[in-house]
């Protein structure tokens, strides 16, 4: 039986003893003496979120093994060496509702768990989306990844989510940005745009791997799945990733590892963001169709005008 105490959230305040029994007293090697930056997923919602912002306030930021959750969407900027990479950190709960209960229901399989989130329009969160787009809009980062826990894109028994499909992926694209992390499925996977440089990762089994590819019919002919692990055939017990910019001219490589740091996948060389990666994302995702109406190719969800020849053929979608 799932044990609701444990995939409940915070179920008091910030002086729950459960910050030290499941964090604190359980992430204690060296290499782990460093800042942690949070967002909150569903099983977070569940409970009291705002107990994991305030324990934050017993941190100094930034420093040590600090708990840095200053709100439910923040951002970060990381700066060395000559490169600098921005971190949107964004609330996905708030964005696109919740999970439908617990995985279990006394001790037996909560049929609505997996069910998709139902769609959304941006106006049912309109604070957040503004504020996204306000974050990646003023981005000058040589690297941009946004994070939030339900991903755009899963193989696996979650799957895909419309609502960032619709919502979230026109601003990734519209503003070059690199990268998109998620975790929420309990495997790993990479799916990326043939054309230029977006990737969309799982990175979901620090605590268990792995659940089933259920949904690997569902990402897109148009998108590229990388590679992917899951399936409870695997040898892994749970796994990480990690992101890396040794420099400019070498670029950056997103990795995954297995439990015990054993490297599993890595992409190619990631360039950094310029003019000309933002005009390659524009004109991949521009659409021209003889015959076909503005309406037809709602150049809308890629934030794009739509114009057409005098005779209203021809249309096509284009930057603003």
């Amino acid at each position: 039986m799932t044990n609701q105490c444990i995939v409940a959230g915070i179920q008091t305040d910030e002086h729950a003893k459960r910050f030290q029994q499941t964090w604190a007293d359980v992430y204690t090697s060296p290499s782990l003496e460093i800042p942690w930056y949070l967002v909150a997923g569903n099983h977070d919602h569940y409970g009291n979120v705002t107990a994991q912002i305030e324990y934050s306030k017993q941190f100094t930021p930034d420093t040590g093994r600090s708990w840095n959750f200053p709100s439910l969407y923040h951002t970060k900027t990381f700066s060395a060496d000559g490169v600098t990479v921005d971190l949107v950190f964004i609330d996905t709960v708030d964005l696109s509702g919740n999970t439908e209960g617990f995985e279990e229901v006394n001790g037996e399989e909560n049929p609505y768990y997996y069910d998709p989130l139902p769609p959304r329009t941006r106006e049912s969160a309109a604070d957040q989306w503004d504020w996204i787009e306000a974050q990646l809009q003023s981005s000058t980062a040589d690297y941009l990844f946004v994070a939030g826990h339900f991903p755009v894109y899963s193989v696996c028994q979650h799957g895909n989510t419309q609502n960032l499909i619709d919502n979230l992926k026109p601003l990734l694209v519209k503003y070059n940005v690199t990268g998109y992390l998620a975790g929420h499925d309990h495997c790993m996977s990479v799916v990326k745009e043939p054309d230029f440089p977006l990737y969309y990762i799982v990175s979901g089994n620090a605590n268990f791997c792995c659940t089933q590819p259920d949904h690997l019919e569902d990402i897109p002919v148009d998108k590229e799945l990388e590679w992917y692990a899951a399936g409870k055939k695997l040898a892994l017990r749970g796994g990480f990733s990690t992101i890396r910019v040794p420099d400019l001219t070498a670029g950056l490589t997103i990795a995954f590892h297995d439990q015990d740091g054993e490297l599993l996948h890595a992409t190619d060389s990631v360039p950094p963001r310029t003019p000309a990666t933002a005009a390659a994302a524009v004109a991949a995702t521009a659409k021209t169709t003889s015959g076909a109406s503005c309406t037809e190719l709602n150049c809308g969800q890629y934030y794009m005008n739509c114009d057409c020849d005098a005779a209203g053929d021809n249309c096509a979608c284009h930057a603003h």
